[in-house]
Protein backbone atom coordinates (compact mmCIF):
# COMPACT_ATOMS: atom_id res chain seq x y z
CA UNK A 1 0.00 0.00 0.00
CA UNK A 2 1.18 3.48 -0.81
CA UNK A 3 -0.24 6.88 0.16
CA UNK A 4 -0.01 9.83 -2.22
CA UNK A 5 -1.65 13.25 -2.20
CA UNK A 6 -3.60 14.40 -5.26
CA UNK A 7 -4.87 18.01 -5.00
CA UNK A 8 -4.96 17.77 -1.21
CA UNK A 9 -6.66 14.35 -1.02
CA UNK A 10 -4.51 11.67 0.63
CA UNK A 11 -5.22 8.36 -1.07
CA UNK A 12 -3.88 4.96 -0.03
CA UNK A 13 -3.91 2.40 -2.84
CA UNK A 14 -1.96 -0.68 -3.92
CA UNK A 15 1.47 0.31 -5.23
CA UNK A 16 2.13 -0.63 -8.87
CA UNK A 17 -1.58 -1.08 -9.66
CA UNK A 18 -3.36 0.96 -12.39
CA UNK A 19 -6.39 3.02 -11.40
CA UNK A 20 -8.73 5.45 -13.14
CA UNK A 21 -10.45 8.47 -11.56
CA UNK A 22 -14.01 8.93 -12.82
CA UNK A 23 -17.05 11.13 -12.42
CA UNK A 24 -20.53 10.86 -13.96
CA UNK A 25 -21.15 12.47 -17.32
CA UNK A 26 -23.64 15.34 -17.30
CA UNK A 27 -26.22 16.07 -19.95
CA UNK A 28 -26.76 19.60 -21.19
CA UNK A 29 -24.94 22.83 -20.53
CA UNK A 30 -23.05 23.33 -17.29
CA UNK A 31 -22.88 26.71 -15.59
CA UNK A 32 -19.26 26.78 -14.38
CA UNK A 33 -20.26 29.21 -11.61
CA UNK A 34 -22.96 26.91 -10.18
CA UNK A 35 -21.17 25.30 -7.22
CA UNK A 36 -24.40 23.58 -6.11
CA UNK A 37 -23.81 20.88 -8.75
CA UNK A 38 -21.67 18.29 -6.98
CA UNK A 39 -20.35 15.20 -8.72
CA UNK A 40 -19.14 12.06 -6.98
CA UNK A 41 -15.51 11.45 -7.89
CA UNK A 42 -14.36 7.86 -7.49
CA UNK A 43 -11.29 5.74 -8.16
CA UNK A 44 -11.82 2.42 -9.94
CA UNK A 45 -9.61 -0.53 -10.78
CA UNK A 46 -8.44 0.07 -14.36
CA UNK A 47 -9.01 -3.58 -15.32
CA UNK A 48 -12.54 -3.57 -13.85
CA UNK A 49 -13.85 -0.09 -14.62
CA UNK A 50 -17.49 -1.19 -14.43
CA UNK A 51 -16.97 -2.70 -10.98
CA UNK A 52 -17.49 -1.04 -7.63
CA UNK A 53 -15.28 1.97 -6.87
CA UNK A 54 -12.13 1.28 -4.90
CA UNK A 55 -12.38 4.73 -3.26
CA UNK A 56 -15.02 7.47 -3.15
CA UNK A 57 -12.85 10.58 -3.10
CA UNK A 58 -15.46 13.32 -2.58
CA UNK A 59 -18.49 15.04 -4.09
CA UNK A 60 -16.99 17.98 -5.96
CA UNK A 61 -18.18 20.97 -7.99
CA UNK A 62 -17.87 20.44 -11.75
CA UNK A 63 -14.58 22.34 -12.24
CA UNK A 64 -12.90 20.84 -9.17
CA UNK A 65 -13.95 17.35 -10.26
CA UNK A 66 -12.40 17.95 -13.69
CA UNK A 67 -9.21 19.30 -12.10
CA UNK A 68 -8.96 16.20 -9.91
CA UNK A 69 -9.50 13.84 -12.85
CA UNK A 70 -6.80 15.64 -14.85
CA UNK A 71 -4.35 15.50 -11.92
CA UNK A 72 -5.03 11.85 -11.11
CA UNK A 73 -5.28 10.44 -14.65
CA UNK A 74 -1.81 11.55 -15.68
CA UNK A 75 -1.19 9.25 -18.67
CA UNK A 76 -0.67 10.39 -22.25
CA UNK A 77 -4.46 10.60 -22.44
CA UNK A 78 -6.80 10.94 -19.47
CA UNK A 79 -8.30 7.48 -20.03
CA UNK A 80 -4.88 5.91 -19.32
CA UNK A 81 -5.45 6.42 -15.61
CA UNK A 82 -2.44 6.19 -13.31
CA UNK A 83 -0.13 3.50 -12.05
CA UNK A 84 0.02 4.04 -8.34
Amino acid sequence: MKTQSILGYNLTLVSGHRYLATRPMLAGDIDDNDVSVKLPVTIVDYKNQQGDPVVHVDDMPYDKANDFLNAFNNGKISFDGRVW
